[in-house]
Parts: structure tokens; C-alpha cells; sequence
């Protein structure tokens, strides 16, 4: 199978206002992972959609079990839940919190919270620059979830938000495994490519330079 996707220069990195933050190292599972039980626990389902995986808002820290495997990334997901992201808490200390990036609670199997690693706070939902005809509606609940991005710049904020870190209104990915996206301002995707942090790509947006030039 071939993949197709796009290497940004630095200067096309330098002129993006936002970056996606797509983290790539993956390791556990939501605890209690038996039956998928970790939803009910962490989750509010009043308005989810088994079908495409829309309407879950996240009530409840999630569990891990400590035997995640870090290796030398910082920023980790579990399978099942791409739009959690984890970090050592010392990283998050030392690199993001002065940036305005706060953190929410992770805790082992057992419900005591563990000081080594944090959830990014995801911040609020904001809509990307996205039309609903380039979507997939779902026959179930007739919300609109949009392909993984694989080539170009990634779809700006409509409006630009004045806070490091937000993820996107609409989701992205397949059937039961679609994701908000994350998007960190340039101050933090600096940050994050300055200190070298593993585990997560960025992807810039696309840039009010060029949004511009495009009427929109």
C-alpha cells in the first residue's frame, strides 16, 4: 500500500499561525478495557453515536495501566482514543505549562491519580475551515465526519483563537474511530520542535497569508 503525504520546509512551518498535532506513539489501553467499559467510565454517552463515534464528551479521567511504554517519546496515545493526548508531567512542567497549556488528571486502574503523566487539557472545540460537502454523513445520526488529512496543509481555525492549545469541532477518521483533531498555536509547535519532543508530528495549517489571497 502507498502513502502520499506532504514534508513542509521550515519556512512553511515558520508561516503557519497553527499547527495540527497529530501524535503517532501509541501504547495501552483505556482502562477497564474489557467491553469497551472504559467509555461509561470516562465518557458522557448521552449523545454519542456508536456508528461514527460523534457526541462523546469526555466527563472523567482516564485510566492507564503504568506499564505504558514510553521509549524516548513524550507525547503518547492509547489505542482506541485518538483525541487524548498524554505527556510525562515533568515534559509538560518544564516545556508547556508556562505557555498556557493546563493538564487534566490520569489515574491508574485502581482511580489513584499518577504524578508522572498528564492528559493536555484539550481546551475548547472551534471550527476548522471545512465544507460539509467534502464530509461523510452518517446514516445513523446524520452528523458530518470528514477523511484523515494525509496530504497539504492542514484546514485552518475559522476565526483566530488566542490560546495554545483547542481541538477542532469536527472530527476526522473512519466508521467507530473517527478523532477531534488537536491544534497548538506556533508558540507551542515551536516550542515542542525547539526541545525535540518525540511521539507527536505537527502539521501546519494553512496560513493567513494565503487564506487571504483566497478571498476567504
Amino acid at each position: 500500500m502507498t502513502t502520499v503525504t506532504t514534508e513542509f520546509t521550515p519556512a512553511e512551518f515558520a508561516g503557519a499561525d497553527h499547527c495540527a498535532l497529530h501524535v503517532v506513539h501509541a501504547s495501552g489501553y483505556p482502562q477497564p478495557e474489557q467491553d469497551f467499559s472504559f467509555r461509561e467510565r470516562a465518557y458522557d454517552l448521552s449523545n454519542w453515536c456508536s456508528k461514527c463515534g460523534e457526541g462523546a464528551v469526555q466527563v472523567a479521567p482516564f485510566r492507564i495501566k503504568r506499564s505504558l511504554k514510553w521509549g524516548r517519546n513524550v507525547f503518547l496515545k492509547l489505542h482506541w482514543v485518538e483525541e487524548a493526548c498524554f505527556v510525562q508531567t515533568s515534559v509538560w512542567a518544564e516545556h508547556l505549562a508556562s505557555l498556557g497549556i493546563a493538564r487534566l488528571p490520569v489515574e491508574d486502574s485502581r482511580g489513584e491519580v499518577l504524578d508522572d503523566v498528564v492528559q493536555l487539557d484539550p481546551g475548547p472545540a472551534l471550527p476548522l475551515s471545512l465544507e460539509e460537502e467534502e464530509g461523510i454523513r452518517c446514516g445513523r445520526c446524520g452528523r458530518v465526519r470528514y477523511p484523515w488529512h494525509e496530504r497539504g496543509f492542514f484546514p485552518a481555525p475559522v476565526l483566530s483563537p488566542e490560546v495554545p492549545l483547542f481541538h477542532s469541532a469536527q472530527r476526522f477518521g473512519v466508521e467507530h474511530q473517527s478523532a477531534n483533531a488537536i491544534v497548538v498555536s506556533a508558540t507551542v509547535a515551536a516550542a515542542i520542535k525547539g526541545a525535540g519532543l518525540r511521539g507527536a508530528e505537527l502539521w501546519p495549517c494553512v496560513p493567513s497569508t494565503q487564506i487571504a489571497g483566497d478571498g476567504r
